[in-house]
């Protein structure tokens, strides 16, 4: 005997389903304040917490160790804004300054140029096979990160490298001019051509338009195998320069010395207001979401709490934003 549904219970659960759209989907009114919140929040915890930050000295320390975060949000930004995500971004910028170790000693000055060069067309590869296979995003940024967190670990034979001090690169981002780091030059640079690509370039228009339906775009005649090219070649060349801030922080380089920033840039995407299931947010929402993120870490290590306590709650955030900020029209069932 079949059991039907009584029409009061289907309409009482249609109309749930409304308010909790209204109430966590992409169109509220707090999504799109809430990132600034969460970013006062943050600050004023801060202030009332570690005011020695806010210190000339502490806000300088705090620029240089935020900035291979803040690089790597600017990474995952484009990928997620296509719909997907690049969860190799904190891999590459090991495998970077691996990279660099080894052949600073026969490359000198030219060293970064060519791990850049090198990173950019892996990135690249990654684009063009990721639609070539028809893979989610998911799964080649995971195979991608297993391959190059692999090498590292094999190239470098699990030790820390030093690295030739004839890489004037690493030197001059590691310095600072005028008294403002010029870590902090090269992200508000790196941020303006992706605002630039975004605003005024067929590629950043294409990109939004895949983030709100790829079918349709594909339909439209666009080469989006191009487009997966180009996002990710950015994505992994500005992995790469991450793994150059860090490594120019004590010209060493170690396996995994960028493992714990992936968390980090993930969350300083979505928590900015990019919308996990794409099309919604941008650079600058990225960058408000990536100073939470830097603040809230810098805060947890000056007050004391562990790595493990940190993931942790970057895991819970991670789950929280997306709640709120994802299009939930774009997905029939969520799986």
């Amino acid at each position: 005997m079949e059991i039907q549904t009584p029409r009061s219970t289907i309409i009482a659960n249609s109309h749930l389903k409304v308010r909790l759209s209204h109430a966590l989907g992409s169109s509220s009114w707090f999504v799109g304040l809430s990132p600034v919140l969460v970013f006062a929040f943050m600050v004023v915890l801060l202030w009332l917490t570690v005011p020695q930050i806010f210190s000339a000295g502490g806000l300088r320390s705090y620029a240089v160790n935020a900035a291979p975060v803040m690089m790597l949000v600017l990474a995952c930004t484009f990928p997620i804004l296509m719909g997907g995500i690049d969860l190799s971004v904190a891999a590459m910028a090991t495998f970077a300054g691996v990279l660099i170790a080894l052949l600073s000693p026969t490359l000198g000055p030219l060293t970064v140029p060519v791990v850049l060069a090198i990173a950019t067309a892996i990135g690249a590869a990654h684009g063009r096979l990721r639609v070539f296979l028809q893979l989610p995003s998911f799964i080649s940024s995971l195979g991608l990160l297993g391959l190059l967190t692999g090498s590292a670990l094999v190239w470098s034979r699990a030790t820390a490298m030093p690295i030739d001090p004839r890489v004037a690169f690493l030197k001059d981002i590691g310095g600072e001019t005028f008294g403002i780091p010029n870590v902090v030059v090269v992200i508000a640079a790196c941020a303006l051509l992706l605002v630039f690509i975004a605003r005024f370039m067929i590629l950043g228009r294409t990109i939004y338009a895949i983030g709100s339906n790829e079918r349709a775009t594909l339909m439209s005649g666009v080469n989006v195998s191009r487009v997966y090219t180009a996002v990710y070649a950015i994505s992994a060349l500005y992995a790469a320069l991450a793994g150059c801030m860090l490594a120019s922080q004590t010209f060493y380089s170690a396996p995994g010395f960028a493992a714990n920033l992936l968390l980090p840039a993930i969350v300083g995407v979505v928590i900015g207001g990019t919308a996990i299931s794409g099309g919604i947010g941008g650079v600058w929402q990225s960058l408000l979401g990536g100073l939470t993120a830097s603040f809230f870490q810098t805060g947890a290590i000056l007050l004391g709490f562990p790595p493990a306590i940190q993931n942790m709650a970057f895991g819970a955030i991670i789950i929280v934003a997306v709640a709120i900020n994802i299009d939930r029209g774009k997905f029939g069932v969520v799986k």
